[in-house]
This record gives structure tokens, C-alpha cells and sequence, in this order.
């Protein structure tokens, strides 16, 4: 939910930003509004935010309640003193010593299911022996970095995000180029495929949990399938844009349609991490995104290339999007984890 409200945002500056870059003071106004904005936004956070509920004055006793009790049911192993590091095929045990820190110990115990042979046996892992349990004060990098789970959702997390930033960074040029669509009404154009992603990304969300919680589907399945719906969708009507849209209506109902199954991917690769490795699921996550950010700035380069060098062929360009959603799918779907790796 918190990722699909964020689109909100960018619905609002889209005609906001074409108002100001079309007023007296042109498009400079626009980096000064925005940049204002996020400045007292940073002050704000840096006066409010707090790294615990308990710190946090406005919170209600009954939401502190609830996150307790769920933060000491998910770490039941630690009030046991054990550190548990489970996956498909194995679990190790660690106690915990004197001075809170992981002295590996215990048993190996292979676990290999029916659809763990599917995708093939992996090589025993273990944590740094100093690693503290409580508040970990380093992350175990060469572990994560060594499970396909991880690696699963870096390079899905790589392609989807390529993907969209060709789309939304060179949409307005593209009905300009191919609709000759009036500058003054990019912002509102622009905003439409953001809302819509948004908005289904809520109603995925609540689809998702329902399966899980209420139907009993394995976390697997779910997250495989919201990535399909989310390539295959998105896929299917970026190319029936390109291919069928005669006017700038239909094509921004067309892509309109393929952004809203686009959203499909906050419940496949964009929530795995907190599957595999809750603990950790913030350092996999800012890794993943600054790593998919950085490249993807190449690839709005890159897009620039191709159409000077094809004579505008946008055709090429949503070939070359719907080709990184199916190669990020592909990965993701064959190696993507639905159990506690590290916890």
C-alpha cells in the first residue's frame, strides 16, 4: 500500500508541473517548487521520525500494543536464544552467547521438498560468527549475496524498474512523436497511467493477502503469479498501443490499462524481500533499487540513442521494454523464495 500511495504524489506534480513550466516564470520553477517541497519534507522527517514505535508520541497505545505482539510473535526464536538461518534445504540452530553474538552450533537438518527439486540443490550457508541478534551492527552481505532467493530479486527488481523508467521518463515525448500531442496537456496525459497504477496497486494488495490469508494459496504461487499478470499485462497492452492506437485517447487508455497490471509487481518482486529475509528486507531492497536506479538512468540514455539511430521507431522501444519484464520475470519465477532464508 505504502509503495501504490506514493504514485498519488506524482499524479499531483504531473499537472503542476505543467502549469508552472507553461507560466512566466518557465520550466526552472518547476526544480525550485519541488525542491522547496522536499526540503521542509526532510526537516519535517528529521523532527518526527523515530527509529521505534515506543520513541514515537503520536502513536495510540493500541497500535503499540499490536506492533509488539506482532514483533514478538515473529521473533519467537529469539526469546528461545536461538538465531534460526532456515531456507528449502537446511536449518541451522545457533545459540547465543554471553555477549549476544552467534556461535554456530547444532545440527544440520536437510529439508528438500518436492518443488525445492524443481529449482536444484543449493550449497550450505552460515553467518558470521560475530554477528549480534538483537540489532544486527553488520549485515551478512556474502550470505545474502549467495542465495538465489536474493539474487531472484535483484535482477527482477533490475529489469522491471529499466523497464518503467523508459516508460514514464519518455512517455510525453513519445505523443508528441507519434500523436503529436499538444505540450500543454503532457501533465495531464502523463498523470493518468500513474493513478491508475496506483489504484490497482491498492486493489493487488488486498487480492494478494486474500489468497494467502483467506485461501490458503502458498506465498510462492502468489508471488509468481503477480509477476506474470504484471509482465504478461503490461506486455500485451504497451504493444497494442504501439501497434493499434490511432488517437492520444486510446493510447493513454491502452497503456493506461497495461500500468494498472503493471501494479501487479508491488506483490511479486517488489514485497519478496520481507519473505525471505524480514530482518534484512531493507538493505535487500535499497540495494536492489539504488543498483535497478543507477543502470535504469543509462537506459533513458540509451532510449534517446535508438531513436536517433532508427529514425523515432517507437515500436523498438516497447519491444525493448516488454523484453525486460519477460527476462526479470523469467529469473524471478524460477528462483524466487517463499520461506525464511535468514532471520
Amino acid at each position: 500500500m505504502y509503495i501504490a500511495s506514493s504514485y498519488l504524489g506524482v499524479v499531483i506534480a504531473w499537472p503542476i508541473s505543467t502549469w508552472l513550466g507553461s507560466g512566466p516564470f518557465g520550466w526552472p520553477s518547476i526544480f525550485w517548487t519541488f525542491g522547496l517541497i522536499g526540503l521542509v519534507w526532510s526537516i519535517l522527517w528529521q523532527i518526527y521520525a523515530k527509529s521505534s514505535p515506543n520513541e514515537y508520541l503520536g502513536i495510540s497505545q493500541e497500535e503499540l500494543d499490536f506492533i509488539l505482539k506482532s514483533k514478538q510473535k515473529n521473533r519467537s526464536n529469539e526469546n528461545l536464544n536461538y538465531h534460526r538461518i532456515e531456507s528449502n534445504e537446511i536449518v541451522v540452530d545457533s545459540a547465543i552467547n554471553e555477549s549476544n553474538n552467534v556461535n554456530l552450533s547444532g545440527s544440520l537438518t536437510n529439508l528438500v521438498s518436492e518443488e525445492d527439486n524443481e529449482i536444484g540443490s543449493e550449497t550450505d550457508a552460515l553467518l558470521p560468527n560475530n554477528l549480534a541478534l538483537s540489532n544486527p551492527k553488520e549485515i551478512p552481505w556474502k550470505f545474502i549475496l549467495s542465495r538465489h532467493e536474493v539474487w531472484a530479486i535483484l535482477i527482477a527488481q533490475f529489469c522491471n524498474t529499466f523497464g518503467n523508467s523508459i516508460l514514464f521518463n519518455w512517455l510525453p515525448i513519445y505523443f508528441l512523436d507519434h500523436f503529436k500531442l499538444n505540450p500543454k496537456d503532457f501533465g495531464y496525459y502523463s498523470m493518468i497511467p500513474y493513478a491508475t497504477q496506483g489504484t490497482f496497486g491498492i486493489i493487488a494488495g488486498v487480492i494478494c493477502d486474500y489468497l494467502i490469508n483467506k485461501l490458503n494459496f502458498s506465498v510462492r504461487t502468489v508471488r509468481r503469479s503477480a509477476q506474470i499478470i504484471g509482465a504478461v499485462g503490461t506486455s500485451i497492452f504497451l504493444l497494442s498501443a504501439a501497434y493499434l492506437a490511432q488517437t492520444p485517447m486510446q493510447g493513454i487508455i491502452l497503456i493506461s490499462i497495461g500500468t494498472a497490471l503493471n501494479s501487479f509487481f508491488l506483490c511479486g518482486v517488489h514485497i519478496s524481500q520481507l519473505d525471505i529475509a524480514p530482518r534484512y528486507a531493507g538493505a535487500i531492497y535499497g540495494l536492489g533499487n539504488t543498483c535497478a536506479g543507477t543502470l535504469a538512468v543509462l537506459g533513458v540514455a540509451f532510449t534517446g540513442w535508438v531513436l536517433d539511430v532508427t529514425n523515432r521507431n517507437w515500436n523498438i522501444i516497447w519491444i525493448l521494454i516488454t523484453a525486460f519484464y519477460t527476462v526479470g520475470t523469467i529469473f524471478f519465477v524460477n528462483w524466487v523464495g517463499h520461506k525464511v532464508i535468514i532471520d
